[in-house]
């Protein structure tokens, strides 16, 4: 049985309702909510969008790293949960991390879990696909390093 594209699809269904409910706010034409909205999404305080461009992840080949931040400011740096989606080439994974960061530094710790395509040449299921992720970005390059039960790896990516 396949589950692959029901996920896929599935995936994309949320990553779309999701720009919809950032960005709905913006499309009303007056309101009094823009009085109290910094509408600066790089100012690291609020919801802020992360994305990353993954030239090849070793399970799911090239992939677009896609998510949200919720930081709040402790002194000169910010910290708070990230959730991400991963849409690779061979499959997709969701990452549930938490960010600490400060000025062009960011670390993110957290969970991964892939949804491997029908077609993809590694032979993982269950457990083996929940994954310790580790991310360190400086400015707009990423080092984004996995550690499952099977594999570890490092990648390389460039976004914000």
């Amino acid at each position: 049985m396949s589950y692959g594209p029901t996920l896929h699809s599935l995936m994309k269904h949320i990553l779309i309702f999701l720009v919809v409910l950032l960005f709905a706010p913006f499309s009303v034409a007056e309101s009094s909510f823009f009085d109290d909205l910094d509408l600066d999404p790089f100012d690291f305080e609020g919801l802020t969008p992360r994305y990353a461009y993954v030239h090849d992840e070793n399970l799911i080949g090239h992939m677009h790293y896609v998510g949200a931040s919720y930081y709040t400011r402790v002194g000169a740096a910010h910290e708070g949960p990230t959730l991400r989606a991963g849409f690779g080439k061979d499959g997709e994974k969701i990452n549930l991390a938490y960010t600490d960061g400060f000025s062009f530094m960011h670390v993110d710790f957290g969970l991964s879990y892939y949804f491997l395509n029908t077609d993809n040449e590694r032979d993982l299921e269950g457990v083996e696909l929940l994954a310790l992720e580790l991310g360190v970005r400086f400015w707009v390059v990423q080092i984004i390093g996995m550690h499952s039960e099977e594999t570890s790896y490092v990648s390389l990516g460039f976004g914000f």
